[in-house]
């Protein structure tokens, strides 16, 4: 019999991950008559369905024992791939890039898979960005100070990915440019199904977008009462905004006024050796073009510190307003 497949989807964060996840957990049982399992929270059958194992594969991870524990887990889902007749195993976390070391656990542990693994990649400016206002500026202190220590960040993608084209080779090692042009499309959902070559016989698009991005003016509210968070991943404070301000919570457009020009190019240009390496190993399709576009002046917003302020009490004032109204309803 032919090996399962098995796809680690490893990220990277902020790369349209949370859409991915959000579309296997709703299509799951459709995914299933496709022959596409896609495991619970837990790595396994019977617990909470999410389209991810985040947390599980942290749990794991710390543990001494991680290769025998991960091994028992994966031969247990082929066990049950084998018995229901399906043939691919999906598993989805963008935590997994981060560690290095999990490229040589997987290797030992899923001997009983054909292995694919899945990177997607983004301009690094934006990724800075979006990062910052997902998490980061719920504890640091300024942007400035992780631009100072950028390279602390792991954002070289092309050393991210080393230790996995490593041990599963480069053939196995799929790298997609998480950008609206070069996405299947121009959805990052789409485009991860094409690229794997995996049906969606019946499958349910998403209703709506997933983990947009916040108004940056509420990101900066936010990042002075730090206090209101318990860590980076806490979104309660965003949530109950959100159910206030609705659509005007979140982030229009694509420019941004969290980094101006000279510090994009900054940023883009201490990546760039690295961002060339990897579309020469992996993305030979995009010959002579670069990887990403160069920052321009359509990526900035500038604003003065008054307009700032202005732009933040009005958004302060649309709150007021929105919770009377729920008051007197």
């Amino acid at each position: 019999m032919n090996k399962m497949r098995l796809i680690l989807h490893i990220g990277a964060a902020k790369c349209g991950s949370s859409a991915i996840q959000a579309y296997l957990s709703l299509n799951r049982a459709n995914l299933l008559n496709n022959g596409i399992l896609s495991p619970d929270l837990e790595l396994g059958l019977d617990s909470e369905f999410k389209g991810q194992q985040i947390w599980q594969i942290e749990k794991i991870a710390a543990l001494e024992n991680r290769v025998d524990v991960l091994t028992d887990v994966l031969e247990k889902l082929r066990a049950h791939m084998i018995q229901v007749g399906l043939h691919t195993l999906i598993i989805s976390a963008e935590n997994i890039s981060n560690r290095p070391d999990l490229a040589a656990v997987f290797q030992k542990a899923a001997t009983g898979f054909e292995t694919q693994i899945v990177f997607y990649v983004r301009r690094q400016d934006d990724y800075l960005i979006s990062a910052w206002q997902q998490w980061d500026l719920k504890e640091e202190s300024t942007l400035e100070q992780i631009l100072d220590g950028q390279r602390a960040r792991n954002l070289d993608w092309n050393a991210i990915i080393s230790p996995w084209a490593d041990s599963f080779g480069d053939g196995n090692v799929i790298i997609r440019a998480f950008r609206r042009d070069k996405l299947t499309d121009n959805d990052a959902v789409q485009d991860f199904f094409w690229s794997l070559g995996l049906s969606q016989e019946n499958c349910t698009p998403l209703p709506d977008a997933e983990n947009r991005s916040f108004n940056e003016h509420l990101g900066d509210l936010a990042h002075r009462i730090q206090d209101v968070f318990e860590n980076q991943h806490d979104n309660r404070f965003f949530s109950v905004i959100i159910d206030l301000l609705g659509n005007d919570g979140y982030k229009t457009g694509s420019a941004s006024l969290l980094l101006t020009l000279e510090q994009r190019r900054k940023i883009m240009a201490g990546y760039d050796k690295s961002n060339q390496d990897l579309k020469r190993r992996f993305l030979p399709e995009f010959g002579d073009s670069p990887l990403f576009e160069a920052p321009t002046e359509k990526n900035v917003n500038t604003m003065s510190d008054i307009e700032k302020l202005r732009a933040e009490n009005a958004l302060l004032m649309r709150c007021v307003y929105k919770l009377a109204q729920k008051l007197q309803a």
